[in-house]
This record gives structure tokens, sequence and C-alpha cells, in this order.
């Protein structure tokens, strides 16, 4: 798969990080050992779908979050990485701060000054 594994791969470590997850409780998740996550994530062997799919799983992800490469800007990216990289749980805050972010701002009324004369 190549490609598409070194995303997963980044983004499993990423999703690591972010949750506070051990390699260990990644493994148990989903059936393997320790040394089979650990070997994976230095690149010693290619997952197969399922198990990129179980692996996705395990942190609350589809196997679309997991393989999907956000386009555009780097910012744009960096912040489309960090939304997949938080919990689905706590996507709602995000969501509510980017609509708040995103809102029409309201028209203020116009204002008249009065003539001094």
């Amino acid at each position: 798969m190549g490609k598409l594994d070194e995303r997963a791969r980044a983004r499993v470590l990423a999703w690591l990080e972010g949750t506070g997850m051990t390699q260990a409780a990644l493994g148990t998740k989903i059936g393997r050992n320790p040394s089979w996550v650990s070997r994976y994530l230095d690149s010693g062997f290619d997952a197969d779908l399922d198990t990129l799919a179980q692996i996705a799983a395990a942190f609350e992800h589809t196997l679309f979050e997991l393989l999907d490469a956000p386009s555009g800007s780097a910012d744009e990216k960096e912040l489309i990485e960090r939304f997949r990289a938080t919990r689905p749980s706590a996507r709602a805050a995000a969501l509510t701060v980017f609509r708040e972010m995103t809102a029409p701002v309201p028209a203020r009324g116009r204002t008249r000054r009065r003539g001094s004369g």
C-alpha cells in the first residue's frame, strides 16, 4: 500500500499521542500484541485494510478518517489533521467554535449625526 500505510502510521501515532493510549492498549483493542504494533509503527511491514479498520475503530474513527489525506494550504491541512486527531466526543466543541467564528456578523444599524444648525 505504500503511501497509504505511511499516512496511516502517521495518523495512528498522532492519535496515540493525542489520546494517551499506549501501543500495548492499542494492541489489546485490535487483538495484536504490543510487539506487532511497535513493528507496524516502525514500518516493519504494512497492515491489511481489515486491520487498519480495527485500528481506526479503536480510536473511535473510521477507516476513511485514517487514510484520507487533506488537500489545500498548509494551514488547512494542519487544521484538518488536528480535527481528525480529536476524539469524536470532543468534536462538537470544535465545531461550535468554528461555527461561531464563521457566522455572519449582524449588520449594525446606521446612525445619523445630528447637524448643529
